[in-house]
């Protein structure tokens, strides 16, 4: 028995590394060889550009499609619906690497999102800067090394490969546990984090990020360089939308169970619990609760949060300019 369990979790591990070490490659080729492939169907490939005023109304209309999506997967409860939504949203950020902005074919023309925000006087690209603190931590410390641009580009692929790890060790413990027909997956590294995918989404997500501030790679191909802050963003407060969603409905359906579960797990990151009374209080001042019990209590938590961290930024904003042109 001892034995089968040991086997057990060797295939697990195999299974989870095997995985993360796919994705890395996708998630650093894919694109290309997306790329080398439009252009053998269409040879004239890329011979074409848009006028900047006709892209910025097709960018306009993507995006308050993408927008209806996702809210329309949390009005009919489909909350797939809504990590689709967030996940298309990122997808300029992941384009980002691969070329010109008015490229008609090609990952590229995924950029057109992001022009209406880039035409407004606002800067709303550059929204929740102090998501860049972490890059000038590294960004410090690379000026000690010997070649800085590629100690900044291989600590964002750490981050990039620890991210796909934590989502594929998520999905194999999830599967385990839909096999199992468990209630509450509260094993393995459901112990650490109650949602490892998308904790795992996040940090993959967020080490891509992070390398669209390298300004070596902004400018290659010539391409129209944008700031990405508020994508990623407002990308990352969706799906923490989704996962705050999703908790209520486990919270209905095993209410005792999976209370006593949030007890003992962190929502997301492992945090002492000082920090998690800090996070928490908004809710208690509010509502009178730890945590959101329904839709209209997650939106005051993502706009509060929100917008807190738009204000901070603006007002750190003088330390935090990074010249990514």
């Amino acid at each position: 028995m001892q034995t089968s369990k040991v086997l057990q979790n060797i295939i697990i591990i195999s299974l989870g590394i095997l995985f993360t070490i796919i994705l890395f490659y996708l998630t650093l080729e894919l694109s290309n060889i997306l790329h080398e492939l439009l252009k053998a169907i269409f040879p004239g490939y890329p011979s074409f550009s848009a006028p900047i005023s006709y892209l910025q109304v097709v960018g306009l209309i993507c995006l308050c499609i993408i927008l209806i999506v996702i809210i329309l997967g949390f009005i009919i409860k489909k909350l797939a619906i809504s990590s689709i939504g967030s996940f298309i949203l990122f997808l300029p950020t992941f384009a980002h690497f691969f070329g010109g902005m008015f490229w008609v074919l090609g990952i590229q023309a995924l950029q057109v999102i992001v022009l209406p925000l880039d035409a407004c006087e606002y800067n709303i690209l550059s929204w929740g800067s102090i998501i860049k603190l972490p890059y000038m931590i590294i960004d410090y410390l690379a000026s000690f090394s010997l070649d800085a641009e590629a100690f900044i580009t291989y600590s964002c692929y750490v981050i990039i490969f620890i991210g796909l790890m934590i989502f594929c060790f998520g999905v194999i413990t999830w599967i385990q546990g839909f096999l199992k027909e468990k209630e509450i997956f509260d094993f393995s590294i459901y112990k650490c984090s109650r949602h490892p995918q998308y904790l795992g989404y996040l940090i993959w997500s967020y080490g891509i990020y992070l390398l669209t501030l390298i300004p070596l790679r902004a400018t290659i191909h010539g391409a129209k360089i944008f700031e990405y802050t508020y994508i990623w963003f407002l990308s990352a407060l969706i799906i923490i939308g989704v996962a705050l969603y999703e908790e209520t409905l486990m919270s209905k359906k095993f209410p005792e169970k999976y209370a006593e579960y949030q007890k003992k797990v962190s929502f997301l990151f492992p945090l002492p619990k000082t920090v998690k009374t800090v996070f928490t209080m908004p809710m208690r001042l509010v509502f009178k609760k730890d945590l959101p019990e329904n839709r209209k209590e997650i939106l005051f938590l993502l706009v509060f949060y929100g917008l807190l961290l738009i204000v901070i930024s603006i007002l750190l904003n003088p330390f935090l300019i990074i010249n990514i042109n």
